[in-house]
């Protein structure tokens, strides 16, 4: 019981982890295929009767409103999608063209392989609505006729097809008609590399698949965002610094040394003796000066005198 119990318990869990995911990834299924569906649809009277084509054929996405791009037959012994009043649809899913898809698909090809897939792409490129060769305007067609003949031109690579002189109703068919068609089917224009086609698989085995008259350009190869040059930032020129001009030190101006003026020695003037030299008139500075010394003496004498008195 025990054993039964530890088995038990993740054998549960698993189970509701199942059961949380398994709705969550049918849903994500469920939308990733209905967005690969397609629908097909046949749109009567939209050209006239001269135009020879009954049943034009676009492809849309289910559900979608819109027209719609041309589609081609596939496989001419099986029934046209339905028409677009009529309830009953059919579905397809879209597919990348390839020589091995289209040799799987085609019934009574004439040619296998890549033959067949270059011979198709050939004629969708040059065919209506892309008319990249001017077949349209050479032979003066109107896109009914043209529509009709690029029909033709298919069904001769996957059904060994060759287009009859009148159509159903016993319309005959105009030499430019015919001569389109030729040239359709030996077209040799140069397609540039990368060039594809896509093809409709129908859902139901009772009707054709269909082939896709647009055609899918080459990816161009992006250019390159071309990064841009950085402008340089320009070195800053450092300002030179100005060498300061040295002040010359003046050269000094010795200081002449002064001649000294010499000192000129007085000549002794001689005393006269009294009572011997009668001065004369003109030596009046001279009496004045000795009269001058000799009052001077007799004071200092009084002087001496009188201190002497003082001291005794």
């Amino acid at each position: 019981m025990k054993k039964f119990k530890a088995f038990l318990r993740p054998a549960l869990t698993i189970m509701l982890m199942l059961s949380i995911f398994i709705p969550v990834i049918s849903n994500v299924s469920i939308h990733v295929e209905a967005a690969e569906e397609f629908e097909a649809y046949t749109k009567s009277g939209e050209y006239p009767a001269s135009d020879h084509i009954k049943n034009p054929i676009y492809i849309r996405p289910k559900g979608a409103t819109e027209k719609g791009i041309v589609g081609y037959c596939f496989n001419d012994h099986k029934a046209f999608p339905e028409s677009s009043f009529s309830p009953r649809k059919v579905y397809y899913t879209k597919e990348a063209g390839s020589g091995a898809v289209f040799e799987e698909l085609a019934d009574t090809e004439r040619v296998t392989g890549e033959d067949l897939y270059n011979g198709l792409l050939r004629v969708v490129y040059d065919g209506y609505p892309n008319n990249k060769s001017g077949i349209q305007e050479r032979y003066g067609l109107t896109d009914g006729q043209f529509r009709q003949i690029t029909q033709f031109a298919v069904w001769y690579y996957t059904d060994s097809f060759n287009m009859p002189l009148r159509d159903t109703s016993g319309l005959a068919y105009s030499q430019n008609e015919l001569d389109a068609f030729n040239d359709l089917i030996n077209s040799t224009t140069a397609i540039p590399a990368g060039t594809s086609i896509d093809i409709y698989r129908s859902k139901n085995a009772d009707y054709q698949h269909l082939l896709s008259g647009h055609i899918v350009d080459p990816t161009p190869t992006p250019t390159p965002t071309p990064t841009p040059t950085p402008t340089p930032t320009p070195t800053p020129v450092p300002t030179p610094t100005p060498t300061p001009t040295p002040t010359p030190t003046p050269t000094p101006v010795p200081t002449p040394t002064p001649t000294p003026v010499p000192t000129p020695t007085p000549t002794p003037v001689p005393t006269p003796t009294p009572g011997t030299t009668t001065p004369k008139t003109g030596d009046r500075g001279d009496i004045s000066l000795y009269a001058g010394l000799m009052l001077v003496s007799g004071l200092v004498i009084v002087c001496v005198l009188f201190s002497c008195k003082q001291q005794a």
